[in-house]
């Protein structure tokens, strides 16, 4: 269950970057002119758990499932060729906690992020006769994204977690290059173009922060907490 970083891109059929707000938090990044995309209107069905609706079109917002994001977390937070179902053969104790916080709080969460199994799925992939039949695609509401902010904090509190990802910028988790914020943006949203207004922004946010560590870690919570990058 390990997709490549070379792969993400075609992931999804990725919608337009647009203004996505984080509501609740500190963390305001718009990835493309505002003018293109208002923030979506979420009713009073995502409050209620419910799929969200585009007051306009009636259309529901559809997101990667529980399999799809625990394999592109893995992909930008634990070595290459980590495994989710063996979190025990990794050597790095902290890339063994970051692999738990993955597997416990994305992938076995079926019920939050959707995502069926078949019968040969095994109970390593959090599968069982209690979630054969949740769905396999899932839709923005409350509840999952509340649960996904949650863990991106608790992720990205370890150095480790932070280290891993900018190794694939590359940049150093004690050596903060404005220069290398565009890649780090890519990292989630692979058909970023760089745009140093956008860029310039997150920079000036980031400038709060005396080290560097913390510089890099404020701009990943951003784009880990924005919801577009999930969107199918």
């Amino acid at each position: 269950m390990n997709l490549r970083l070379s792969n993400l891109s075609h992931i999804f059929s990725r919608s337009p970057f647009g203004s996505w707000i984080v509501v609740g938090c500190a963390f305001l990044v718009l990835f493309q002119n505002c003018q293109k995309m208002e923030p979506i209107p979420i009713d009073e069905n995502s409050i209620q758990g419910g799929e969200p609706r585009l007051h306009e079109t009636g259309v529901t917002i559809k997101v990667a499932n529980r399999f799809l994001l625990s394999s592109i977390f893995a992909d930008l937070y634990l070595p290459d060729n980590s495994d989710l179902g063996n979190c025990n053969a990794l050597s790095n104790n902290t890339d063994k906690s970051t692999c738990n916080l993955i597997r416990s709080k994305i992938l076995l969460q079926a019920q939050l992020y959707k995502g069926n199994c078949s019968h040969s799925d095994s109970a390593e992939l959090g599968c069982n006769a209690s979630n054969a039949e949740v769905g396999a695609i899932s839709s923005i509401n409350l509840a999952r994204e509340a649960g996904r902010i949650n863990f991106c904090e608790r992720l990205l509190s370890f150095d480790r977690s932070l280290t891993v990802s900018l190794e694939r910028v590359p940049a150093n988790i004690n050596k903060f290059e404005q220069e290398k914020v565009s890649a780090l943006i890519q990292l989630y949203y692979p058909e970023y173009q760089s745009n140093p207004d956008i860029e310039s922004k997150l920079l000036s946010l980031a400038d709060s922060f005396e080290k560097d560590s913390d510089k890099w870690r404020f701009i990943s919570l951003a784009l880990c907490k924005s919801p577009g990058w999930q969107v199918n």
